[in-house]
């Protein structure tokens, strides 16, 4: 009998360690920890592989309160400019809802990249929608990691580095290998001085400005998840296998 009990005993913990962890709680999700590093986690898909076939999203965690998660996706996904003319950017002093970044991230990405349920699971903030990005004060912070100028670069995705411009250069600029191959992308800031620029990453990593018509920069979404309206399905929080959200189920 004790010799079953054991193996029953067994089978019940090889069974549990083999179920999916869809009851997992949102505890598991944290900010950035200066000796563990950051945790990363999927909702929804975008296109990843140089062929355009979509991939999770990765998101890395920067804070978790309130009972939400900042997020910001880890890759550089896309490039598009923050407004086709720089006149309503200065008259609205950098209203990012004004903009057409704003109409993409909300519009035709949100259409591609989640499915209702998903979508939902975001906040819907009132100055920036449910997606929109980082500003150039969150470069600032070092509770969120970015302590150093090399801790604000991205790089594109495969699919996002192969797209090309009508004139034939590459859609996403791209800093030489000597420089560590990575992307500027914007923030949602205004400049201060310049109010026909928006902020961005620069060449070594500072935050600097470039005017908002310009095309070629890197989007890099950012959004605050309602941990009250997902689980958490399975992975290790690492960015080679990420926590894997889903809605709450009947949501």
């Amino acid at each position: 009998m004790k010799r079953l009990l054991t193996l029953l005993l067994a089978l019940a913990l090889t069974l549990s360690a083999l179920l999916p962890s869809a009851l997992a709680d949102t505890s598991v999700l944290r900010g950035w920890d200066k000796s563990a590093g950051y945790v990363y986690v999927t909702l929804g898909e975008y296109r990843y592989e140089e062929d355009g076939t979509p991939a999770p999203i990765r998101w890395r965690v920067l804070e978790v309160s309130d009972g939400t998660a900042y997020v910001v996706s880890e890759y550089v996904l896309i490039n598009h400019r923050i407004h086709g003319d720089d006149q309503p950017w200065i008259d609205s002093k950098g209203d990012f809802k004004i903009t057409e970044m704003y109409d993409f991230l909300n519009g035709e990405f949100r259409e591609e990249a989640f499915t209702d349920a998903e979508w939902d699971c975001l906040v819907d903030t009132p100055d920036w929608g449910r997606m929109f990005l980082l500003s150039a004060d969150d470069l600032k912070k070092k509770e969120y990691g970015f302590a150093t100028k090399e801790s604000h670069k991205a790089w594109g995705t495969p699919w996002a580095r192969a797209q090309k411009l009508p004139d034939g250069h590459d859609a996403l600029f791209q800093y030489g290998a000597k420089y560590g191959g990575h992307s500027c992308y914007w923030t949602r800031s205004q400049s201060v001085n310049h109010k026909y620029a928006a902020r961005c990453t620069k060449q070594d990593g500072a935050v600097g400005y470039i005017r908002v018509v310009v095309q070629n920069e890197g989007c890099r979404p950012a959004c605050l998840i309602d941990l009250t309206k997902i689980d958490i399905a399975g992975g290790a929080g690492t960015l080679e296998n990420p926590f894997q959200a889903v809605p709450v189920a009947g949501m």
